[in-house]
């Protein structure tokens, strides 16, 4: 292998979409609260203050540098621990924080005076809901694409074809467009006496061929197309993304771990070889089942960091480089439609005398420009049997631990000639067999990324202790559920089997709450 290929390689690492955890972190809550220092500032910008207090206590402070109350000047003289300096700074502002390990989450909460956005306490918002199911056969289409024509809005409905989309009181008549790969677009007008269960059906697209060019043309040679054009086809300008981010972690079919974030997204241009994108959480929320999670220690790591990995015309793929194209075999399968625009279906798979843990899927090509619309891939059986070490960080004693399948998708959206990232999905199946004790268990991770808006006008790169890193455990950052969080932002509609499991584990957490309380009494 070049020199060239083992740097694609480790970007390949990169792209593995969730590496699982096994272990804790160690907790500097207690450390915290215990400390005391000295402080006397005056006049001075909180986020100054923070920045001091950062030096002072050893620790990393998460907020969104947007918020009202971080570019205020503040006066404060004392002598208190961490707790007690962040209540006095926060005190009436509309914040609250939590510690989590030797991270400060900072967030909004309901207030009389809310340190929401400006859009969101003035904006009247429309909340339309439904589904979106085949024609023919009447079966929901997973994933298909909600969007408010000619806007940069839009989310994707989950995988029982059930969505909803809020959406400002808009000044005349704007239309949604329901898409989905293979079928033809619907729209609907959007006005004042909306339903609150859409109906939407797809029917499929039967491509109707008007002549018959005669041309020999190879899936690789598709792929390698895709690769120089990407410079034409995908945005060469900064963009802030807003995102909504789930994830989810099971045993068998029941769930033990729900976590769901608003994420900020710095989108780099597509062409620059020097910037990343970065994302952090602007609010977020999670339901657990700590005795599940103690028993195995069983946490994912990365989600928010390796679901932006994710985008591989950005940060690539062995599949779509040109330095390991020769890794795999590509085929033309055949031609559907996305928005009334053609596009090839090329299958590809690692050839079967390269051991390394790459992939085997399926490519959606526009004919026409070339560009990557959407990619559907899986670890391959042949590479599977190499991803353990890439996929399980940490195997405890007594337990043997086997990936049993890894699953990803991207899709990209067309705004104005031009595609952005859309969605992106991770699903990553471990087997845990216990030789101690009874354990013989699949577990299951799934995390998802929604962008709900892209806005071209305006962009900032975040600080570093703010943003999402590959070693985050994001469950383990976010603060307890609240049913009525998420107000006026655009989530991924949850699944009915979900929502049933989240209000389990919300009991579970009460009646927990509560024994703890009386052992403490009595």
């Amino acid at each position: 292998m070049c020199v060239s290929g083992h740097i694609r390689f480790i970007r390949l690492v990169l792209l593995i979409a969730a590496m699982l955890l096994f272990g804790k972190i160690n907790n500097l809550c207690a450390q915290f609260r215990c400390e005391k220092t000295a402080l006397n500032f005056t006049n001075q910008k909180l986020s100054e203050i923070l920045d001091s207090l950062s030096e002072k206590f050893g620790a990393n402070f998460s907020y969104n540098a947007d918020l009202a109350v971080i570019k205020k000047e503040k006066s404060i003289s004392c002598y208190a621990g961490l707790d007690e300096i962040l209540k006095m700074l926060f005190n009436g502002e509309g914040v609250d924080f939590t510690i989590v390990g030797d991270q400060v989450i900072i967030y909004t909460v309901l207030s009389p005076f809310p340190e929401e956005t400006i859009q969101q306490k003035t904006t009247i918002i429309l909340t339309i809901k439904g589904t979106i199911s085949d024609s023919s056969l009447h079966l929901a289409l997973p994933f298909a694409s909600i969007t408010v024509v000619g806007k940069n809005i839009g989310t994707i409905a989950n995988s029982s074809g059930e969505f909803i989309i809020k959406l400002p009181k808009l000044q005349g008549c704007d239309t949604l467009m329901f898409s989905c790969i293979g079928y033809s677009p619907t729209y609907w007008q959007i006005d004042s006496g909306i339903k609150s269960n859409l109906d939407i059906v797809l029917s499929e697209n039967i491509i109707r061929i008007k002549h018959i060019v005669v041309k020999p043309i190879s899936g690789l040679e598709i792929v390698k197309e895709v690769i120089r054009n990407a410079r034409y086809n995908y945005r060469d300008n900064n963009a802030m993304y807003s995102g909504f981010y789930r994830e989810t972690n099971r045993e068998e079919k029941k769930y033990f771990s729900i976590c769901e974030a608003v994420v900020d997204i710095a989108k780099a241009p597509y062409n620059s070889a020097f910037f990343n994108d970065q994302a952090r959480v602007f609010k977020g929320r999670k339901c657990e089942n700590n005795e599940k999670i103690n028993k195995l220690s069983y946490k994912l790591e990365g989600g928010i960091y390796n679901c932006l990995r994710l985008d591989v015309i950005k940060d690539g793929a062995a599949f779509i480089e040109t330095e390991t194209l020769d890794w795999f075999e590509y085929e033309i399968l055949t031609t559907q439609q996305n928005n009334n625009r053609s596009l090839y279906v090329i299958a590809f798979d690692q050839k079967k005398d390269v051991e390394l843990p790459l992939y085997k899927g399926f490519l959606y090509v526009d004919i026409e420009t070339k560009a990557l619309v959407a990619a559907k891939f899986s670890l391959s059986p042949r590479g599977i049997k190499y991803a353990r070490n890439l996929l399980i960080k940490k195997q405890p004693k007594a337990v043997q631990v086997k990936p049993e399948g890894a699953d990803y998708q991207v899709y990209y959206r067309n705004i104005n000639g031009k595609w952005y990232l859309g969605y992106v999905r991770s699903e990553i199946r471990i087997k845990a067999k216990g030789t101690k004790f009874i354990l013989n268990s699949l577990f299951t991770s799934v995390s998802e990324l929604a962008i709900t808006d892209i806005d071209t006008t305006n962009f900032d790169r975040f600080r570093w202790n703010e943003i999402a890193r590959s070693r985050d455990i994001t469950v383990d950052q976010l603060t307890d559920f609240d049913p009525g969080f998420w107000h006026n932002f655009n989530i991924i509609q949850p699944e009915q089997a979900l929502l049933e499991e989240i209000k389990d584990l919300s009991m579970k957490k009460s009646l927990t709450e509560e024994k703890s309380f009386w052992k403490i009494l009595f």
